[in-house]
């Protein structure tokens, strides 16, 4: 999966996660998310996981026409937080993403345009 078609339906998957991610954090906070105990750290991580992993298989065209998607930013995310634990998720960095980072992130993905 490389073409358009298939970067349209990441696309349309990562935006159904940022939906959720908004809608759990109406429901959950910072403290949430530094308790790993918490069911709130395990939803939000779990939305999470759903918005970074349909970045990793973006074409490289599709990553080229929006210099605005952090694809490394979203990479480390799952990398070193969400997917492999490196020793576990970092609430405070997690929480900058969800609170400074995840608007622009549904802008360029609301707004994209796709190679063909």
């Amino acid at each position: 999966m490389t073409g358009s078609r298939d970067d349209r339906y990441r696309v349309a998957l990562m935006l159904e996660a940022v939906a959720r991610i908004r809608d759990d954090l109406g429901r959950f906070g910072f403290e949430d998310l530094a308790d790993a105990r918490s069911d709130g750290r395990k939803i939000v991580r779990s939305d999470l996981i759903d918005l970074v992993e349909p970045a990793e298989s973006l074409s490289r065209a599709f990553v080229r026409a929006h210099p605005h998607l952090d694809i490394e930013r979203l990479r480390n995310l799952r990398n070193k937080q969400l997917v492999h634990d490196y020793p576990d998720l970092d609430p405070e960095d997690v929480w900058t993403f969800l609170k400074s980072e995840l608007d622009s992130v549904e802008r360029v993905l609301k707004h994209a345009k796709f190679p063909k």
